[in-house]
């Protein structure tokens, strides 16, 4: 666990000198207005939390998924993005690694994951549908904010939340945004400016290197299960 931990803050490192921003246009409708036409209300939001709390005290655990679930079926914003809690340090980097890599690594970073459904109720029936899809996206991040409480950071460095589109193209980049913080400032997180893009790129020679240690060092497991299997069908 160590050598990939050590391997992946390798391809954190490089990961940031890759990375440019760009500033997504966002509508005119703020968090506010946003909330005011339709918000969501976590169901169990006390058990949810502790189920949170319990996921984010593993010390390995860098990046948290949250699935957004109604009456037991994903939503569909849960389906076209990632809403992610991501720990200070290289938690937003392993995050934001091209889904590309992550094939090529055989899931690696995968390790460093962990994911929470969280069930919620609309304020008023539908209203999710009746507003823009930024504005949407805009109520996703103002409840993870509330509910996680990232907010309340008084670090230096601090966890933030941070969000993906599912489909990526197969290539060195990746498109990923992330809340941040302005401690002069009240609220610290400008929902607004949790939409600023970032692209990051891995030098491909950096990528095809890591891909073989990533390989070497999970084929021992590989050939155990494997092992494991062929005894098992031979009962």
């Amino acid at each position: 666990m160590t050598i990939l931990f050590v391997l992946f803050i390798a391809t954190a490192l490089c990961h940031q000198v890759g990375t440019a921003s760009t500033t997504m246009s966002v509508s005119h409708d703020t968090v506010s207005d946003c909330m005011q036409k339709c918000s969501l209300i976590i169901e169990n939001r006390l058990v949810t939390y502790d189920r949170f709390e319990e996921k984010k005290n593993v010390s390995g655990v860098r990046v948290i998924h949250f699935k957004f679930l109604k009456d037991g079926d994903f939503l569909a914003e849960s389906m076209q993005h990632m809403y992610v809690w991501s720990r200070a340090g290289v938690g937003k980097q392993i995050f934001s690694l091209p889904f590309h890599y992550v094939t090529a690594s055989l899931f690696l970073p995968l390790i460093f994951y962990d994911h929470l459904n969280i069930s919620v109720k609309e304020s008023k029936q539908g209203c999710l549908q009746n507003v823009s899809p930024i504005c949407r996206s805009k109520i996703f991040f103002q409840t993870l904010i509330n509910f996680t409480q990232v907010n309340k950071c008084e670090y230096r460095h601090c966890d933030t939340l941070c969000r993906r589109p599912y489909y990526e193209n197969a290539s060195y980049t990746g498109n990923y945004s992330c809340c941040q913080f302005n401690k002069s400032s009240i609220p610290y997180i400008d929902v607004d400016k949790c939409f600023e893009n970032k692209t990051s790129k891995i030098f491909p020679e950096l990528k095809n290197a890591i891909t073989v240690v990533s390989i070497l060092a999970i084929l021992p497991l590989y050939i155990v299960i494997a092992r494991r299997y062929i005894r098992w069908q031979g009962r």
